[in-house]
């Protein structure tokens, strides 16, 4: 049985972290330098192998861009979206009155 200490390089979980990490830093310059939208209120965040989009966009267009970002920095991860559209959020609290 092999055994891995925390500064152990060959570690599967400090590796693992340390990409994830990588990963969340690159799709969140990336989202941040976009033009065209803006994606202040967006949380990137790594579960498994995958990106996690979440938080609050003005526009679909806003949130159709934040995702493309996301899949062109991450090409060989998936993209889960989580973030609310906050123009379908107010559509749907005008029908609600």
């Amino acid at each position: 049985m092999e055994h891995f200490t925390a500064d152990d390089s060959r570690s599967p979980s400090s590796s693992g972290m340390n990409e994830h990490a990588a990963l969340k830093a690159d799709v969140s310059t990336a989202l941040a330098v976009a033009s065209g939208f803006d994606a202040s209120h967006i949380a990137v965040t790594v579960e498994r192998d995958e990106i996690v989009l979440s938080g609050l966009v003005a526009t679909k267009a806003d949130l159709a861009s934040a995702i493309i970002v996301a899949e062109t920095t991450a090409s060989d991860h998936t993209v889960r979206n989580r973030i609310v559209v906050a123009q379908s959020v107010l559509d749907n609290l005008g029908e609600v009155g």
